[in-house]
């Protein structure tokens, strides 16, 4: 019996939380993708979002929007605009779904692209989806925890924001393809489960199966002892693949065209029905199906257009896991479950095999390569380099490693910044040694002198050392947190190298820190819903002694991120610092601005510096608002009377001094400082005072 499969997509963030940038997801008129070797592809995510940018919808949204309010009852700067110039805003959304896939942009370039489609969300919000909230990151704001819930509510058209897109759109096509088996691919969402629910409504003989190979934020493998017991899950589904996935479906096909019992499949969970009609879900071994399997590294690439022309296309950048059989080798930290999805590992490739594979991907064109393994040491690290440059790779790179003294070597670092290397990530954590001491992190040969050290060797060879850090660790003090931060602003004010992330504590089930909670003065852990639901990574929990405040610590990550990193950030922009920087991780032009991409650099305004007025913006009284990077200036002076004056190039001196004119009222110097408000506000350009910079 022939079995007719179906890949279905998630339903979530814009270009899958733009892991997955593709300038055609935002084109396409049908769901279905048809494939000759591969199974056929619904390509949910894509059309949903196809569907809420097109021209017409956008024109359908403003209108709306302008037909709903009057002026008096828009006070955000950005309805204002959009009220007053709704033909710009458009023009902007236009331009900003196809810049957001393009990896060239500065961060401000990037930012305004983020900026405009969120708040095409929050419009979309207030006008057809309150109360559920729509963002660019993750799609709709929703619970994600509970299987029960979520069954319950999926097919309720009232509690399933993505219920009306999947009835106009994705069911008449799913009974028109009628599958013999279904895989569920990414996050289980009220999205996914719609599709799998309603396909089983339809047809009880359809095979489900939930296929989602995991990422470092979530698996499925890590919270198996529930997903056991989740009896409402495996109502609607029949198996949940663990591990080994390509060659678990494979197996799994073999199995149901020769009719014979999943029980054989190595890495699956399923369920079936026993002789008195009880559902019992069954766990098979893990174990891998071939001794080398697989390709000698591991590849996630992005599908060429060669119909966009982008200064830096998508498809030049690639993730590459180059030990994919292999984990962490610390694998020690208490907040760590990343190594816990890892059940299934084989024999590592030879070293010239990866190489000879690394070469074809740069054969076909790729240029930045971003290396997703959790750590590679140094001396591998030297050997990739010395291949790297043998075998005339020019590429640009990013990889990861553990803190080592072994990084101070000078030779060393020219070798990787000959070989292509424009970042280095360490995990940091904290800069507290008693913090760290209870995270379990580093060996006794761990002091921040050895971390200043490796930072100034790597920017001797203009390499940028990333350092992600997390906050919240039970027991940590507002005082240890400080310190972390006083050390990030130390680095950053003595090296030009520097950057950082901020991460909250999220408590994995998987960590050791969740299995030893008692250990670490952890007084409270919570479900969100009953265990035996439980379908996340993350619990709740709390600290007696030290309350655990997440509200409090995401504000002051946001706020420190904002002024270490991205001070030209407006406070108030609907995209936070740390979606900022997610983001920009995911679709990975943080490697692509170290690798080289111009990117605007502040310059201090001298005599010879010639300003005119920046045609991106637009004033409306006292409000001036730069429609593309969403920067603004609100003023207790007419804004048009001030715009007049930069009509053509003109000095700070000649600004100041017409300015004074003017504006009744004003010194010279207090005339100068506006100036130079208005010019830092992204409102003016200049000739001399913005330069492109290459780092």
């Amino acid at each position: 019996m022939k079995i007719k499969e179906m890949n279905i997509g998630s339903i979530g963030g814009l270009h899958y939380e733009m892991y997955e940038p593709d300038p055609r997801n935002l084109h396409i008129q049908q769901a279905l993708e048809r494939h000759e070797v591969k199974p056929d592809f619904l390509n949910l995510n894509g059309l949903f979002w196809s569907k809420l940018l097109s021209e017409d919808a956008i024109t359908e949204l403003i209108d709306d929007f302008l037909d709903c309010y009057q002026e008096t009852e828009v006070p955000i700067p950005y309805e204002q605009i959009i009220f007053h110039n709704p033909e710009r805003f458009k023009d902007t959304v236009r331009r900003a779904k196809e810049q957001v896939c393009e990896q060239g942009l500065s961060e401000r370039e990037y930012f305004g692209c983020l900026e405009t489609l969120e708040i095409v969300c929050k419009i979309y919000s207030k006008l057809y989806f309150d109360p559920f909230e729509l963002t660019v990151h993750e799609g709709f704001l929703l619970e994600s925890y509970s299987s029960l819930e979520m069954i319950k509510d999926c097919l309720v058209p009232a509690q399933n924001p993505y219920y009306r897109f999947l009835k106009r759109y994705i069911w008449e096509e799913l009974l028109s393809e009628r599958p013999d088996c279904v895989w569920i691919n990414g996050r289980m969402t009220v999205g996914n489960m719609a599709v799998a629910k309603f396909l089983k409504n339809k047809n009880a003989d359809i095979k489900v199966f939930w296929a989602l190979p995991g990422s470092e934020y979530y698996a499925t493998n890590k919270i198996e002892e529930y997903l056991q017991y989740n009896t409402p899950l495996f109502s609607v589904i029949d198996g949940i693949v663990l591990d080994d996935f390509e060659n678990t479906r494979i197996h799994i096909i073999q199995t149901l065209e020769q009719e014979r019992g999943l029980d054989e499949v190595y890495n699956l969970m399923y369920a079936q029905r026993n002789p008195d009609g009880m559902l019992e879900i069954r766990r098979n071994p893990y174990q891998k199906y071939h001794e080398k399997y697989g390709g000698a590294i591991e590849i996630s690439e992005r599908e060429k257009r060669q119909e966009y022309q982008y200064r830096i296309a998508p498809w030049e950048v690639v993730n590459v896991k180059l030990f994919p059989q292999e984990i962490c080798s610390w694998n020690k930290c208490a907040f760590c479950g990343i190594n816990k999805k890892y059940r299934v590992l084989g024999e590592e490739r030879s070293f010239d095999d990866k190489i000879r594979e690394l070469q074809e991907l740069y054969k076909a064109g790729c240029k930045y390569f971003w290396f997703i393994d959790e750590e590679i040491s140094a001396e591998r690290m030297r050997k990739l380099a010395q291949e790297l440059l043998k075998a005339d790779i020019e590429i640009k790179w990013q990889i990861r490693a553990r803190i080592s003294g072994d990084f101070t070597d000078g030779e060393l670092c020219r070798l990787l910044a000959r070989a292509g290397l424009k970042e280095i990530r360490f995990g940091l954590e904290s800069a507290s040694y008693r913090v760290l001491r209870q995270m379990n992190k580093f060996d006794d040969g761990f002091s921040l002198e050895l971390v200043e050290q490796i930072v100034a060797v790597f920017q001797e060879e203009g390499i940028f050392v990333h350092f992600p850090v997390i906050t919240g660790f039970p027991g940590e003090s507002d005082m240890e947190r400080e310190e972390t931060y006083q050390f990030l602003r130390y680095l950053r004010g003595k090296y030009d190298n520097v950057t950082f992330n901020v991460n909250v504590l999220g408590l994995d089930v998987s960590s050791s820190l969740f299995k030893n909670w008692q250990n670490f003065g952890i007084t409270r852990i919570s479900f969100p819903c009953n265990p035996h639901y439980f379908m996340g990574n993350l619990v709740s929990w709390d600290c007696e002694e030290i309350p655990f405040q997440e509200e409090r610590l995401k504000q002051e990550r946001d706020d420190f991120m904002r002024e270490e990193l991205y001070p030209w950030m407006p406070e108030d922009a609907l995209v936070s610092p740390h979606i900022f920087y997610r983001l920009m991780e995911t679709v990975r032009n943080t490697l692509t601005m170290k690798g080289g991409v111009n990117r605007f650099k502040e310059q201090p305004i001298g005599p010879k510096t010639r300003m005119k007025w920046n045609q991106d913006v637009i004033t409306h009284s006292r409000l001036c608002y730069n429609i593309r990077e969403h920067q603004k200036m609100l003023s207790s002076i007419d804004m048009g009377r001030i715009e007049k004056i930069f009509e053509g190039p003109i000095s700070l001196e000649e600004a100041a001094e017409r300015l004074k004119n003017n504006m009744i009222g004003y010194t010279l110097e207090e005339a100068e400082e506006i100036v130079k408000q208005i010019y830092y506000h992204d409102l003016l350009v200049a000739e001399n005072a913005r330069s492109n910079e290459t780092l």
